[in-house]
C-alpha cells in the first residue's frame, strides 16, 4: 500500500473556498482514479489545516490531470493558500480496516 498526507493551510479567509475545491478534488479521484483505494480530506480546526489523505495499491505518479491542474491554477490565482502544500509519503506500520 502507499500512503501520503497532504498538508494544506488555507489562507485567511479562505478555508471556505479552499474545502470547496477540495471537495471537488475528492469527487474527481472517486470518478477518475480507479487505482485509488481512499481518499479523504479532513478540516483539523485546532491548527487550521486540511489533511488529505491518498490511499493506493501502488506507488503513483503525482497526478497530471486536468482537475489537478486546475486545482493548482485556481489556488494560484485566488490566492487560496497560506502556504505551498505539504506532501509526506506515509509508512504504516500497524492498523486495520472494517
Amino acid at each position: 500500500m502507499f500512503y501520503t498526507m497532504n498538508i494544506v493551510t488555507p489562507a485567511e479567509g479562505k478555508k471556505d473556498r479552499v474545502q470547496e475545491l477540495l471537495s471537488h478534488l475528492v469527487s474527481e479521484v472517486e470518478k477518475n482514479e480507479p487505482e485509488a483505494l481512499a481518499f479523504y480530506a479532513s478540516w483539523v480546526a485546532d491548527v487550521g489545516v486540511f489533511y488529505v489523505i491518498e490511499l493506493y495499491a501502488k506507488p503513483v505518479e503525482r497526478r497530471e490531470e486536468s482537475y489537478t491542474a486546475e486545482l493548482r491554477r485556481i489556488c494560484r490565482e485566488e490566492h487560496n493558500l497560506a502556504k505551498k502544500v505539504e506532501v509526506q509519503v506515509l509508512s504504516k506500520f500497524a492498523g486495520f480496516s472494517r
